[in-house]
């Protein structure tokens, strides 16, 4: 998606520039043939802050019973965004150019999802993380055994399906009683509460 994303919006050409998403190591970098742009993985979470509570609304039917289903939820996946040149003038130029590629798309294209996403009906968005949420790059690159490199932190918000669903009748009958204390009659109403669709649903 992101490799799509740069190639195809970002104008970057696939056959001068790769785009990898494993860690960018010394021996990784000592086997690259040609420039390439890093997305190392190096967090997942769930953003809390994005999620719902109930149940969407009524969606199927069969047999006399409606099916709803739970929103999914949403993990931001935090990425280090480096680029890996052997100029350091041709790594800035590249990770500039990304950098407006990925800034003019705070929301991916639907076109570039793949079907399963469009399924769940949820958007994946981007941002590139400010500076209190972006973490230490320094233990990074140190913990990978290489020097340094110019970076930023890019965070995806993903929706994950977790096929939660609950089934309930179409029409509902619901009968409530009312006694006057004096006299000992009661009053019965009934309120009755579904969809009425036509042939089309």
């Amino acid at each position: 998606l992101l490799r799509r994303l740069l190639h195809e919006r970002g104008g970057i050409d696939p056959a001068d520039v790769e785009v990898r998403f494993d860690a960018p190591t010394k021996e990784m970098t000592e086997r690259l043939l040609h420039p390439a742009l890093s997305f190392f993985l190096i967090e997942a979470m769930e953003n809390t802050d994005l999620r719902q509570g109930g149940p969407g609304p009524a969606r199927m039917m069969a047999e006399g019973q409606s099916t709803r289903r739970m929103p999914p939820r949403r993990i931001d996946l935090r990425y280090v965004v480096s680029a890996i040149t052997t100029d350091s003038g041709d790594e800035h130029r590249l990770l500039w150019r990304t950098l407006a590629t990925l800034l003019r798309w705070p929301q991916l294209p639907a076109d570039l999802l793949p079907d399963f996403s469009r399924l769940i009906e949820a958007p994946i968005t981007a941002r590139v993380a400010q500076p209190d949420e972006a973490g230490g790059s320094f233990e990074l690159w140190s913990g990978l055994g290489v020097s340094p490199r110019l970076s930023f932190s890019y965070i995806l918000t993903v929706p994950m399906d977790l096929e939660i669903t609950f089934s309930a009748p179409l029409v509902l009958t619901r009968t409530t009683r009312y006694v006057r204390s004096s006299i000992g009659d009661a009053d019965t109403r009934q309120a009755i509460g579904g969809f009425v669709r036509d042939a089309d649903g």
